[in-house]
């Protein structure tokens, strides 16, 4: 198999451990085993995959150990996204050597230590989520040129004076639409933060600096489960025929106060389609996916629309909700 380009394997139940043997898959630039129930580590013979450009090993696999300082070597790297699969020790430095890496997500993990510095030299990165570990310390100076950071660790200190310079803030106060595609994103938890210095000012108008603003919503609408920020009204709702693995999907037009993960192409049971994650803005939990692109002529009227599994969403007069609500995805619509 010298010449695989593409593996996916994402949303199964796989179990044991990622075979060292991958590594001798040298052509491969896509590889994915998210969304399963692997262990053991992370074989470090994945630096031997040079042309790899995406790699997603995260969701619900729950590996032993940390991230190998190998992954550094992978120097084509465009997206690596290995969330909520049981990491733990430092970010290994050599991570900074990925200079066209531009989507990071290592959310939900057991990450410590400081925030390795090295992080600030990845001149690409357009999104980065680091929340959901136990990062110590302070934020390193060398992060004055990330746009897209998500903390909710136990730093301490200042949030530092760079942080009001960035130039691509936007600003969104209420309202029922926004256009997801010109905002660039910084969230950044300061509730664990401890310091007798004060927290940098912020404009509330103006288009160079600004604090993220939640869109509020009036009328019935569906709420994040985990943290009850508002997500959709119901007059949005396409459709509530769509499935996810692990229960009712609904679809909608529009959803607000959402960031978007990695772009990626999925097998879905209505055909291919290249999708995003969509994930809470206030907790970082996955509440669904978007549709991009639709490959079938048939599916096109879902391109540019969301859909939120109801598992991971409330509705002010309607509490159903599912008790697994493990991030999956199908597709399914009934007829």
């Amino acid at each position: 198999m010298s010449n695989l380009l593409h593996l996916y394997l994402g949303g199964n139940f796989f179990s044991g451990i990622i075979p060292v043997e991958y590594g001798r898959f040298a052509s491969l630039e896509y590889l994915a085993v998210s969304g399963n129930e692997l262990t053991g580590p992370i074989p470090p013979e994945i630096e031997n995959l040079t042309n790899l450009k995406q790699l997603y090993l995260g969701y619900y696999n729950v590996y032993s150990g940390g991230i190998p300082p190998e992954i550094g070597n992978l120097s084509r790297l465009i997206r690596f996204d290995a969330a909520n699969c049981g990491l733990t020790g430092e970010v290994p430095s050599p991570i900074g050597k990925l200079q066209n890496l531009d989507t990071l997500f290592l959310q939900v993990n057991g990450l410590s230590g400081s925030l390795t510095k090295e992080l600030g030299a990845l001149k690409s990165l357009k999104s980065m989520d680091l929340s959901n570990n136990i990062f110590t310390r302070e934020i390193p100076e060398s992060f004055r040129d990330l746009l897209n950071l998500t903390f909710r660790n136990k730093l301490h200190g200042s949030v530092p004076e760079f942080i009001v310079e960035l130039p691509d803030w936007k600003s969104y106060s209420c309202g029922k639409t926004i256009s997801p595609e010109t905002v660039i994103y910084l969230t950044v938890f300061v509730d664990t933060f401890s310091s007798t210095e004060t927290v940098p000012k912020f404009s509330d108008s103006g288009q160079q600096m600004g604090r993220i603003f939640l869109v509020e919503l009036e009328g019935r609408t569906y709420k994040c489960k985990f943290c009850k920020t508002n997500l959709a009204l119901a007059e949005n709702v396409v459709s509530r025929g769509f499935h996810c693995r692990r229960g009712k999907a609904y679809l909608f037009s529009n959803v607000v106060n959402v960031t978007a993960g990695p772009v990626e192409e999925r097998m879905m049971l209505s055909g291919l389609h290249t999708v995003t994650d969509v994930y809470c803005v206030c907790c970082g939990q996955i509440v669904g996916w978007k549709y991009e692109t639709a490959h079938e002529q048939s599916q096109k009227y879902k391109e540019g629309k969301f859909v939120l599994e109801r598992g991971r969403i409330i509705d002010g007069l309607d509490s159903e909700f599912y008790i697994d609500t493990r991030p999956s995805s199908s597709d399914a619509e009934e007829a």
